[in-house]
This record gives C-alpha cells, sequence and structure tokens, in this order.
C-alpha cells in the first residue's frame, strides 16, 4: 500500500462541498416553497397511507428527513396532526432518503460530473451575488448553487476513493463479515449525522472496488440506523410530543435494519440475480429502497396501536405553562405561527372565563372543549403571565426566523392581544379585596349596584365569546354598549350617593370597582380587536379551539 497516493484533503473537501451543498439545497428549496410544503404536509395527512406518500414525496424533494421530522414534530406540538399521521410521514421519510442513492446512481456516476457541478456553481454563486435583492430569484440561486457544491464534492469523494482504492491491497479485507460494515455504518452515520453522505461515500467504495456488494450493503443498514441519532439526541431535553416522534423514528429504523440485516442481507446476491439487477451500484439502492418498503409494508397495519403506544410515552410535568409551543420549534415560521396563535386564543377565551369568575358573573359552558383554568384564580393569573413571558421569549425566536414581513406583522399583533389580556385581567385581580369587602355589605344599594355589573359583565363576556366564535357580537356593539353602561352608572352613583347610605370608604371602595371593570373591559375589547385584525394565516391549520382539540 502506498500512502503517499492518498489524499485525506481531497476526500475531506469533497465531504465538505457534499454537506455544504445539501444545507444550501435545502435552504433552497424552503425559501422556494415558502409555507406551501408546510401547508401541503399539514392538509394531506388525513389517514396513514396518504401519510407514508407525504413523507417520502417531501423528504425525496428537501432531501433531508430531518427537515421534514421537524415539520411533523411542530404540527405534532402545535396539536394540529395526530400522531397516526406523524407516524406515517416518518416512516415514508425514511422511503424518501433512498432518493438520494438513486439521484447519485443515475447522474453522479453515469454522467461526468465536472460537466454538471461548474455550470450549476457558476450560475448559482452568481445568482445569489447579484439577485440579493429579488428574493424569489436569489431563493432558486441558492437552490442551482446547492446542487452544484453537492455533485462537485461528490466528484472530489471520487476522486480521492479511486486513488486510494489504486493504493491499497483489499485482498486482507475480502472475507470480512457484513455486520463488521454495519457496525462501521452505523459509527459513521451517527458521527458526520448524514445518511445521504454515507450512502455516496458507500456507492464511491463499492464503485472503486474497494468493498463487496454484501459489504456495502451492510454499511447501509448501519448508517440507517446511525442517523436516528441525530434525532433522538435532540430530542432529550424536549417536550413530550418530541420525544415520542424521536421513539418512532427509532423503533421503526432498529426493527426495519434488522430485518435488513439478519433476514434480506444473506441473500442480497441472490434476490438481485432474480431480479435481474446486475449493476451493484443500482443494486445497492434497490435494496435501500427494498428493505425500507418491506418496513413500511410491516408498520403499516399497526399505525394506530402504534401510535397509541408513543402517545402514553414521556408524560412529565414540566414548568411550561403554555399548552401549544412546547413541542413547536420557532424555527419553522408557519406552524409557529400557528402555535403562537392557538396559544394566544386560548388565553384570550381564558381570560373570560377567569375574568368572570372574579366577579362572580355565571357563564354558559364554552361550546368546545378547551384545557381547564387552575381552580386557584391568583394561581391562574400567576399563569396568564407566565405564559405571556414564554410567549415573549418563543416570538423572539419566531420573528429571527419569520419568511415574510407579513409574519413578523402577525406576531407584533399576536402580543399585544396577550399584552391586553394580562391588563384587563390584572384590572380584576387588583380589585378582589375590594370585591370581597363589598360581598360582606348584604344591603342595598351595594347589591343592587353589584347586581347591575355582574349583568352587564355576563352580556359582555357572551358578546366577546360570541365574536370569537364567529357567531355574532359585533366590536364595535359592544364598546358602545360598555361606555354607555358605565357613563350612565358612574352618573347614577354621583346622584344617588348622599342617599345611598354608604361611608366614604364605602363610596370610594365603589368608584374604584367601577374603574377597575371599566378598564378590564377596554383591554378585552383592545384584546379582541387586535386578535381579530389578524386573518388565519392563509388557511394553513384550523385552530385546535375551533375543532375542539386539545395538545395532549
Amino acid at each position: 500500500m502506498d500512502l503517499t497516493q492518498i489524499d485525506p484533503w481531497l476526500f475531506a473537501a469533497g465531504l465538505g462541498f457534499f454537506l455544504y451543498g445539501m444545507q444550501r439545497l435545502e435552504a433552497g428549496l424552503r425559501r422556494v416553497s415558502g409555507d406551501a410544503l408546510e401547508r401541503v404536509l399539514q392538509r394531506s395527512t388525513g389517514n396513514p397511507l396518504g401519510s407514508i406518500l407525504v413523507g417520502v414525496a417531501a423528504t425525496a424533494v428537501l432531501q433531508s428527513s430531518s427537515l421534514v421530522g421537524l415539520m411533523v414534530l411542530a404540527f405534532v406540538g402545535a396539536g394540529v396532526l395526530r400522531m397516526r399521521n406523524a407516524v406515517g410521514v416518518i416512516l415514508g421519510s425514511n422511503l424518501g432518503t433512498t432518493f438520494t442513492g438513486w439521484l447519485v446512481t443515475t447522474l453522479g456516476f453515469k454522467l461526468h460530473l465536472d460537466e454538471l457541478a461548474l455550470p450549476l456553481l457558476a450560475v448559482g454563486t452568481l445568482g445569489v451575488v447579484f439577485m440579493e435583492r429579488r428574493p424569489r430569484w436569489s431563493a432558486y440561486s441558492t437552490l442551482t448553487l446547492g446542487l452544484g457544491l453537492l455533485l462537485f464534492g461528490l466528484g472530489f469523494m471520487k476522486d480521492s476513493v479511486d486513488a486510494f482504492a489504486q493504493s491499497m491491497d483489499f485482498s486482507a479485507y475480502a472475507g470480512a463479515s457484513p455486520y463488521w460494515f454495519f457496525v462501521l455504518g452505523f459509527a459513521f452515520a451517527a458521527i458526520i449525522q448524514s445518511s445521504s453522505a454515507t450512502m455516496v461515500i458507500t456507492l464511491s467504495a463499492l464503485d472503486s472496488g474497494i468493498i463487496s456488494l454484501p459489504a456495502a450493503a451492510g454499511i447501509v443498514i448501519g448508517a440507517d440506523l446511525g442517523t436516528t441519532s441525530t434525532v433522538m439526541l435532540a430530542s432529550l431535553r424536549g417536550a413530550a410530543g418530541e420525544r415520542q416522534v424521536a421513539l418512532a423514528h427509532f423503533l421503526f429504523n432498529m426493527v426495519t435494519d434488522l430485518i435488513a440485516l439478519f433476514v434480506l442481507l444473506p441473500f442480497i446476491t441472490q434476490g438481485l440475480g432474480w431480479a435481474g439487477v446486475t449493476d451493484p451500484l443500482f443494486g445497492l439502492v434497490a435494496f435501500h429502497s427494498f428493505f425500507n418498503v418491506v418496513g413500511i409494508a410491516l408498520f403499516l397495519p399497526f399505525i394506530v396501536p402504534f401510535s397509541a403506544f408513543l402517545e402514553r410515552r414521556f408524560r412529565r410535568q414540566s414548568d411550561r405553562v403554555s399548552h401549544f409551543l412546547g413541542g413547536t420549534p420557532a424555527q419553522l415560521s408557519a406552524p409557529a405561527l400557528q402555535a403562537l396563535r392557538n396559544e394566544v386564543e386560548y388565553r384570550l377565551q381564558g381570560v373570560v372565563e377567569l375574568n368572570a369568575r372574579g366577579l362572580d358573573v355565571v357563564l354558559p359552558a364554552p361550546p368546545q372543549a378547551r384545557p381547564p383554568l387552575d381552580p386557584v384564580p391568583q394561581q391562574a393569573y400567576a399563569q396568564l403571565k407566565q405564559a405571556e413571558g414564554e410567549a415573549m421569549d418563543y416570538a423572539r425566536a419566531l420573528l429571527a426566523a419569520a419568511t415574510t414581513d407579513e409574519h413578523g406583522a402577525r406576531v407584533t399583533q399576536l402580543l399585544t392581544t396577550l399584552r391586553e389580556c394580562v391588563y384587563s385581567s390584572k384590572s380584576v385581580n387588583d380589585i378582589r379585596p375590594d370585591l370581597d369587602e363589598f360581598a360582606r355589605v348584604a344591603r342595598e344599594p351595594v347589591v343592587t349596584y353589584m347586581q347591575r355589573i355582574r349583568e352587564h359583565q355576563s352580556a359582555l363576556y357572551q358578546g366577546v365569546e360570541q365574536t370569537l366564535s364567529g357567531k355574532g357580537g359585533e366590536l364595535g356593539v359592544l364598546e358602545q354598549a360598555n361606555a354607555a353602561f358605565i357613563r350612565e352608572l358612574f352618573a347614577e352613583f354621583y346622584r344617588d350617593e348622599h342617599g345611598a347610605r354608604l361611608s366614604d370608604v364605602q363610596s370610594s371602595t365603589f368608584l374604584n370597582i367601577l374603574r377597575e371593570v371599566d378598564a378590564s373591559n377596554r383591554a378585552l375589547l383592545r384584546a379582541v380587536s387586535a386578535f381579530q385584525a389578524m386573518p388565519d394565516p392563509d388557511g394553513a391549520v384550523l385552530s385546535p379551539a375551533a375543532e375542539g382539540s386539545v395538545p395532549g
């Protein structure tokens, strides 16, 4: 073996170009598709089989099962995608990753890479530089640059492996077990965090004669399992939904890969010969696709019980009080915006209930199920303030990742809504001692005044709930009715004060109650106005409150 013929820097540079090209390709696809791909992913997963097909297509297009998994995690965390459909997408994404092998085998080893890579690099780099102020063309340029870098890096790796093959005597490795190569593939993919790159390297080694087809198949099987480490490590400190998705990914890959390793691999040569496949490169990618299809066929009938099993895992208490933000990464702007909207809507509805409870106003049961408030009013108010802080932190990350100015404007409106909710609840919370004091004064005119306030608040709160549900309750009418009531009651109290037989302290207490009720109502109506001013994000997803669903 002539070590002087080995160029590790050529291989390392090729691997770097390839991985960076994959990142640029992914970024370009995200910018070109915008939120459309995320909407398609959410809308097209109505049944397990459809979810699998969506997972295959999305991963084949994006060339990143990690990105598809992140989208799935976002929708599960937002409470708008059931676990059984999320599992289907995860299963399909594993088959979608095999598209990389088909692409590389078809293009990378059948055509001259320089003839493709250099024109793509030229167009991509020039486009990125000169189309910076034209977002759409800049996105296409980034996509083109990524593809060029990918092919350019592939050429470097292929050349370095060819040189390595020519300088090394492989007779000592001819009898090595495929199971040893399985371990090698697992370790290598876990380190570089890319099954696509591992597949390319394996194809290069197979094409150069460094390893046999069974050995290459062992590496691919190991890499298929090794890439699950990425999601597993990322989910260690994540929410329950995130861990459930990671566990689904790991268990599916583990079962599928063990079947491929111990049942299918021993017969790979005979099976490909029976299928008429003579090219070892095509044989390897065909085997990769085949054992993933086998795994999907085995799991498909059991998706529902498998999903139920996952949903029972990792349920534990958390210091977080938000219901919709924990499992949705803010980097995915469309589902993250929806998750924030769901959280704000839940808090807005909760403020109506909390204020009604504080003023002893009895309201009809809400038309849809939603997470209950803490039965202790002070604790419920403290959770509202904590939820605002969590939403602020979440919004900062969301704004940093926002793909459009419109997303930024919507985030601002949602935070305004939440701030007004806190103001509204604070006003009622501040007069709780005054309300307790008045509750002990069981004589006229205190009873009459407080009853009139409760009747007004009941009508106002029901009007707000009708406005939020789209079943009536015009906001302008509510604002006018509230202003007229407060003016009338103030005037009446001033006229009747001397005959009211209230002490000076009691009179001041009542005026304070009335002022704070008015302040609470105006803040609540401002919150509703700000929330209504922000339309649904292009119908991306339905609000869980509207559907009656509650995140797990």
